[in-house]
């Protein structure tokens, strides 16, 4: 019988893992990691716990010392491979609870100069700006509208680097809320101010607004930003990739 309920319990994480990535609207305080590399950045995280490892059972004689071996469940192959979104069998998939609600401010402090990704859609693009977010010692991030940041493809585009800042996806208002109104607002948009025209010191300090790919930050944002800046380029380019655009202009302002 104890067989039967370790059996039935382990099946029943299993179908957890593949409902949250098929749809993580009924977990929302779930993600999860797929990947050697990605499990192991965020096991260490401080917003983040892991509550179990399914590791494929080809690989169970390797040494994990990062992991908690009560929390090592063994599957087959086959199993790792149904429960996975990616095109190679990722050999590890951490089941992770996210300690904090992302979808709601309750903040003692008020949000420090980050970036404000506005209908920011594609999912690469998100995990890319929440790396170099990471990079630039950014303690959080901020999303109005766009996709679910808690999908396999941000995770795997962070890198596993979500697990290290604090995302929360409100609406605008909500941010001008809790906003530091001595923290300036800039807009990224190709017909503002030259970045190079911009003192350092006047960037060092300030929020960074992130349109979205296809049309950039809608009217409503632009009128509330202090200053609209652009990145110069050559007349042969109309624009940069949504990631690259904000990884050019937060190690402007933020580089360590």
């Amino acid at each position: 019988m104890e067989n039967q309920e370790r059996s039935d319990f382990k099946n029943h994480l299993i179908n957890k893992v593949i409902s949250i990535l098929k749809d993580q609207r009924e977990y929302s305080d779930y993600c999860i990691g797929e990947g050697f590399r990605v499990c192991e950045t965020m096991i260490n995280s401080k917003l983040m716990t892991c509550e179990y490892f399914f590791i494929s059972m080809e690989l169970r004689e390797k040494q994990y010392s990062y992991i908690d071996a009560n929390k090592i469940i063994l599957v087959s192959e086959s199993t790792i491979r149904k429960m996975s979104n990616l095109k190679t069998t990722p050999g590890i998939i951490g089941l992770f609870k996210i300690k904090y609600n992302s979808y709601n401010l309750n903040l003692k402090n008020k949000i420090d100069s980050c970036f404000i990704l506005s209908e920011v859609s594609d999912p690469g693009n998100l995990g890319t700006i929440i790396r170099t977010s990471v990079a630039l010692n950014r303690k959080e991030i901020v999303l109005i509208g766009g996709c679910n940041p808690f999908s396999t493809k941000v995770i795997q585009a962070s890198a596993g680097t979500i697990s290290k800042i604090k995302i929360y996806k409100i609406e605008f208002e909500d941010f001008l809320k809790n906003r530091d109104e001595k923290i300036p607002i800039y807009g990224l948009d190709a017909k503002g101010t030259n970045l190079n025209d911009i003192p350092k010191n006047e960037l060092k300090i300030c929020y960074i607004v992130v349109g979205n790919e296809a049309n950039g930050i809608n009217k409503e944002i632009v009128e509330k930003c202090d200053r609209i800046i652009s990145i110069p380029m050559s007349d042969n380019c109309e624009s940069l990739n949504a990631a690259i655009a904000a990884s050019i202009v937060g190690y402007q302002s933020w580089s360590l």
